[in-house]
Parts: C-alpha cells; structure tokens; sequence
C-alpha cells in the first residue's frame, strides 16, 4: 500500500488493510500535502498510531534524531538510499531482525 501520508497510512489500516510491514518517514509532516503547522502534529499522532499497530515498521528519520519518541522495528537516518530501505523490508518480511 502506498500512501502520501502517515494520516493516509492510518486511514487505510481503520478501513481493514493489514500490511505486512510499514515503511514510514517522519518527515513528511508539513510536506504531505497538507497545510503545513498545526498538521505536523497531527502527522505526529498518525506515526505513532502506525508504530503502535502491530505491523513491523522502518522509520525513516533525520539524522539528528537518534531516539525518536516512537520505538520502530529500525531506525534509518537520512540520507537514505531506496536499496537500504528494500534490504531493510525484506529482512523484517522474513522475519530477522535489522
């Protein structure tokens, strides 16, 4: 599944999708297509929702934040390449630890 937004993700998920892993970049907030400000705290809220769901999860996040506030499967700093967060989905599919 692949959305534009965390809030998107959580959307998706209450309306029954189920994915295997989630790929999620914390910095989307203002970005996603939303009006910026006060909805970065709402993407906030929906990361945490995502990480708190069950599902595996990567988190994609700055370089600055080593302990981000939400406790994902794996924690990849930016930058970040596409082959990384690929070997990274894979390895939590097969069930390994990153």
């Amino acid at each position: 599944m692949g959305v534009e937004s965390a809030r998107d993700a959580v959307a998706q998920m209450d309306g029954g999708a189920r994915p295997a892993a989630l790929v999620v970049d914390a910095g989307t907030g203002a970005r996603s297509g939303h009006a910026a400000g006060a909805d970065v705290g709402a993407e906030n809220a929906a990361i945490g929702r995502l990480l708190d769901s069950g599902v595996p999860a990567i988190l994609i996040s700055s370089r600055t934040v080593t302990s981000p506030p939400w406790k994902p499967a794996v924690l990849l700093p930016r930058p970040v390449r596409v082959a990384e967060i690929l070997a990274a989905v894979l390895r939590l599919l097969k069930g390994y630890a990153v």
